[in-house]
């Protein structure tokens, strides 16, 4: 089953995954929903990112910081907010319908926001390559392009540390 959590990926737990403040907890989104959203954008979301979205349909992680190797010490890429997938709230800020439609222009053909920094600065997958990568988009594409973050989505769960370590 393609929605089966990778023996990989990060016990989310650990991430301490939790809702919004004020933000009702939403149901697992179903196999047509998902469905749905790779035909509209004609992409394939990647196991390991279905299996998130099962286990925590939109949330706050409580380790956010994700350093992006030795080279870059002082600078990281947060993930402040992933967002949820619900047809039934489609235009909603923070919906994987709005923010793909909301997005589009800018990043292409192949890439979904699943998250931001809490500043306004996208992390997306780049479901254009096998196997997707994460990257992030800092202000916009024209001006500073993407940069990837980790060659993988259970790559990229792996990443967050305590802050301050």
């Amino acid at each position: 089953m393609r929605y089966l959590m990778s023996s990989l990926m990060r016990n989310l737990d650990e991430v301490g995954i939790r809702q919004r403040p004020g933000v009702a907890s939403r149901a697992a989104p179903t196999d047509l929903e998902i469905a749905d959203l790779e035909r509209a954008f004609s992409l394939q979301l990647p196991a390991d990112y279905v299996s998130f979205l099962r286990y925590c349909n939109g949330a706050h992680p409580r380790l956010e910081f994700c350093p992006l190797g030795a080279s870059d010490s002082n600078w990281g890429v947060c993930a402040g907010i992933f967002y949820f997938l619900n047809s039934s709230e489609k235009g909603q800020t923070e919906n994987l319908w709005y923010e793909s439609e909301l997005h589009k222009a800018l990043l292409g053909d192949g890439l979904v926001p699943i998250a931001d920094d809490g500043c306004g600065n996208l992390i997306v997958l780049d479901c254009g390559e096998s196997p997707p990568s994460v990257k992030t988009l800092i202000g916009d594409a024209a001006s500073n392009g993407l940069t990837q973050v980790a060659p993988t989505f259970a790559d990229f769960v792996d990443m967050p540390i305590e802050p301050g370590l």
